[in-house]
């Protein structure tokens, strides 16, 4: 299903980097592999839904997530913009300062809210 949603971009590519990991598979640990793949200069954009960001926080390495990469919150419907942008503040600021990532990748997109639901999870 991935291959066929990002075959006609070619500034998306499917990958099985999470499925070919032994053990846990973390999300710092995929963005990791694809800046050691692609080169630290590399920018890496994680895409989320707004109902994550509430629990961000709590992800493995979530500061160290953040330091790497630029998070893109696509909104849902139970998704409040304030919060977020206040959650990701904070752990931002938590990120230290001898980071390199730091100044040159961390950031929040946000994209405006869609026009149509779309889900994952089968209904």
């Amino acid at each position: 299903m991935v291959q066929a949603a990002v075959a006609t971009n070619p500034l998306f590519e499917a990958s099985t980097l999470e499925l070919d990991r032994q053990g846990p598979s973390y999300t710092v640990d995929t963005v990791k592999q694809v800046l050691a793949l692609y080169g630290d200069e590399t920018r890496v954009n994680l895409i989320i839904g707004g109902d994550n960001m509430p629990f961000l926080k709590d992800w493995h390495k979530a500061t160290e997530l953040i330091a790497l990469c630029r998070l893109i919150v696509v909104p849902r419907l139970c998704y409040v913009g304030e919060k977020a942008i206040s959650i990701l503040t904070g752990a931002s600021a938590a990120v230290s300062a001898g980071n390199r990532h730091q100044a040159r990748l961390a950031s929040l997109k946000q994209l405006p809210r869609p026009r149509l639901i779309a889900t994952t999870t089968p209904a």
